[in-house]
């Protein structure tokens, strides 16, 4: 009995520590505040979308890791609900640039829910920017939602951009076989055309 007892109230209190932890998402469904200064008028041409208040300081204390370890992290979708990725840090700066601007953080992960998901996503000043494909569903992206509050994020896909899938057609006249001849040529030597299919590496 002493044991069945002991069991319910270990049972009782873990399921209330897991409802009491902090989450680094939450979806607002109500309207926002008023003053909150919208960053551009992105949603005016998304037929769907979703704002959640992002909680930086636990979001940044998951991700305090040491290179090559990973962090499980929930990450929104569009339809509201949360997707886990196993994300580890991948800086895309040198390393002296860098530890100049260690307020500057990129990650890549990789989807647990969906194994065909991959996300992008980046910690600065700016705020989160996040990107994230899939083989099962349309693009994602996480951006800035308010000038005057960071932790404001918009979360919509591909497919609720409003004529993302119009027809483009380019109207600008290319005299191919001029571009071919000119890139061969000797006396060519590719400055300023960046279509001239040569590899460049830059430090910065």
């Amino acid at each position: 009995m002493k044991n069945l007892l002991f069991g319910f109230l270990t049972l009782i209190t873990f399921f209330f520590s897991n409802a009491q932890s902090p989450l680094v998402w939450e979806l607002l469904s109500d309207p926002l505040d008023d003053n909150i200064e919208r960053l551009s008028d992105k949603e005016d041409y998304l037929s769907d979308f979703k704002i959640y208040r992002l909680n930086l300081n636990l979001l940044i204390s998951k991700l305090d890791i040491n290179q090559g370890e990973f962090v499980i992290l929930d990450i929104p979708n569009s339809t509201g609900k949360m997707k886990k990725f196993k994300v580890f840090e991948s800086s895309i700066m040198h390393p002296i640039l860098q530890g100049k601007y260690p307020n500057i953080k990129t990650y890549k992960g990789i989807g647990i829910d969906d194994p065909t998901s991959t996300v992008r996503f980046s910690l600065s000043p700016l705020g989160f920017h996040a990107l994230s494909s899939s083989g099962v569903r349309s693009t994602l992206y996480i951006e800035p939602y308010s000038v005057n509050d960071n932790t404001l994020c918009i979360v919509f896909n591909k497919f609720s951009i409003r004529d993302y899938d119009n027809n483009f057609e380019c109207l600008v006249e290319t005299d191919i076989f001029n571009r071919t001849s000119q890139n061969n040529s000797s006396q060519f030597n590719g400055e300023g055309d960046i279509d001239d299919q040569k590899l460049r590496k830059y430090r910065l």
